[in-house]
């Protein structure tokens, strides 16, 4: 059960680094310029008629995975497997903060992220660290 959880914040918070911008074109973007050159191929062959956004392209990639180009499959991979990891000390470091102001807020597409972040100054300095990268699903 825990395994699932952590997967399925996992999934949300690649959703957030990598797919939620709605352009997905990379211009000022290190992590969309990454992805484009490793997987807008496969996106377009397998995913074009998906909607931008929100983790969706991600989602109909991974259920295309054994159809994907090994270069975006291992992409695809290695960024999830750096997502779950990053996780440990997401909950380490705003686990606290959570419990505070954010245990009604329903989980997934970014709703916890925005939740922390709407109180900037009264989460301790650990969560906003650890949540600043993910600044990317405000655009």
């Amino acid at each position: 059960m825990i395994r699932i959880l952590l997967q399925a914040i996992a999934l949300a918070l690649f959703s957030l680094l990598v797919l939620h911008h709605p352009a997905l074109r990379g211009e000022g973007e290190p992590q969309l310029a990454e992805f484009n050159a490793h997987c807008a191929g496969d996106a377009e062959k397998f995913c074009a008629g998906v909607a931008r956004g929100q983790g969706r392209v991600f989602t109909c990639l991974r259920s295309k995975k054994d159809q994907l180009s090994e270069t975006c499959g291992d992409y695809l991979s290695s960024k999830l497997k750096k997502v779950m990891s990053s996780f440990i000390s997401f909950r380490s470091n705003c686990g606290d903060d959570y419990s505070k102001f954010c245990k009604d807020v329903s989980r997934g597409e970014g709703r916890v992220i925005r939740c922390l972040w709407s109180h900037g100054s009264e989460i301790s300095s650990d969560c906003r660290r650890q949540i600043t990268p993910f600044r990317l699903f405000e655009y």
